[in-house]
């Protein structure tokens, strides 16, 4: 204690987190036993909530049940999960907020279909009306439009623009110009082997799949054949042969063109090939065959159905398993909710508590029957690795 202005003012420094929330009435006691009398108090309070990370970090617009977990310190039963714009909130959460014993987490459910497509702020705010002030992030996009591959293909005699692999957004319109060169004449148009007749142009309208187009070319006399005496038969025009190729590609992957299209026959198939951030190319499959490819590969002539699928796997990252932990005490029992992240490609899950419980599955909440340090693993297998994490939670 350090008294200066002539023992007008006294100073000293006090642990509050050893008081209880509410008014703390203040006494100087001397030396000689003396107390002072006044009713002067001093307030303690609960310290505001401090946001440290959100999990997962984006979300999108068709989103009507989302749950998202923030982690911190200082959040309250009955605290509320704001996302917030530069001016005012944007979301609130739709159901009660879930908070850890000891306001380290909350979780809690939005419907992100209310807002539109941007970068928000992360606040929680409890009971006593005090508000986070860090700048943690989320962020809500847009859902990726489907599209479409037309495989448009002309024979000898002319072309057809576009021509070739033409991607194109759902519901949009194509159209497609044909010209034959001199010399030749449009013979017939055909859209998924349907003919169309020996149109100039083709217009495909509301695209809501793939389509194969083939136009089909003859050659003009170049002078007048003699009227015959006797009228010969006709010999009929032999109808162009299509194969079916069925093409797909595993969680992780995209190949394009995709799903079941009509080819030629002898025509060649160009495919583009990628994967996601967390997956690479296996190999390709073509008829129960391996093939290893890179960023592209063509079938060459075709002259029979094919099933063509794009095997991916997985990278190899402990960050699979990785898993959250929030604690709660109820009649001297731990429960102990757990959170990770799904993953489609995912076999099945194994949870190790560390008390010689073992589940299998997505995470479930665990009781804890006595104190101690317990170390939980986590693992997840898939199709050609297993990821594993550990985390060690201390029961107080």
């Amino acid at each position: 204690t350090m008294v200066t202005n002539e023992g007008h003012e006294v100073s000293c420094y006090f642990d509050l987190s050893l008081l209880p929330v509410g008014p703390c009435r203040v006494v100087i006691e001397n030396p000689d036993g003396q107390e002072s009398e006044e009713e002067i108090y001093f307030t303690v309070t609960f310290p505001a909530p401090v946001v440290s990370s959100v999990s997962p970090a984006s979300g999108l617009t068709s989103d009507t049940n989302f749950a998202l977990a923030v982690t911190g310190s200082g959040f309250m039963d009955g605290c509320s999960i704001h996302l917030c714009n530069l001016t005012h909130t944007i979301f609130t959460n739709t159901s009660s907020t879930v908070t850890s014993e000891k306001g380290t987490c909350a979780l809690s459910l939005f419907n992100l279909s209310d807002g539109s497509a941007g970068t928000y702020t992360v606040k929680v705010k409890n009971p006593d009306d005090k508000v986070s002030n860090e700048n943690i992030h989320f962020e809500v996009k847009e859902p990726s439009e489907p599209t479409y591959v037309i495989h448009v293909t002309a024979g000898q005699g002319g072309f057809a623009t576009p021509g070739g692999i033409v991607h194109v957004p759902c519901h949009s319109d194509l159209n497609i110009r044909i010209q034959a060169n001199a010399g030749y004449k449009i013979q017939n148009v055909y859209l998924d082997t349907i003919p169309k007749g020996n149109l100039n142009s083709l217009l495909l309208t509301d695209i809501t799949s793939n389509h194969n187009v083939f136009v089909d070319f003859s050659k003009i006399n170049p002078s007048p054949v003699p009227v015959p005496t006797v009228m010969p038969t006709p010999v009929p025009t032999e109808n162009p042969v299509f194969y079916t190729l069925n093409i797909s590609a595993n969680y992780g992957g995209k190949i394009r063109p995709d799903g079941t299209i009509n080819m030629l026959k002898g025509s060649d198939v160009a495919f583009q090939i990628e994967c996601l951030e967390d997956f690479n190319v296996a190999y390709l499959l073509v008829d129960d065959v391996p093939l290893f490819v890179n960023g592209s590969w063509v079938l060459q002539s075709v002259h029979s159905n094919h099933t063509i699928q794009l095997v991916t796997k997985r990278k190899i990252s402990p960050y699979w398993a990785d898993f959250n932990m929030s604690s709660s005490r109820d009649n001297n029992i731990s429960q102990v909710m757990f959170t990770s992240d799904y993953y489609p490609d995912c076999l099945y899950e194994i949870w190790e508590y560390g008390d010689e419980s073992t589940t299998y599955g997505r995470p479930i909440n665990h009781s804890y029957q006595s104190h101690g340090n317990y170390t939980v693993s986590h693992k997840v297998v898939f199709k050609d690795s297993v990821a594993k994490c550990n985390h060690v939670i201390a029961i107080e």
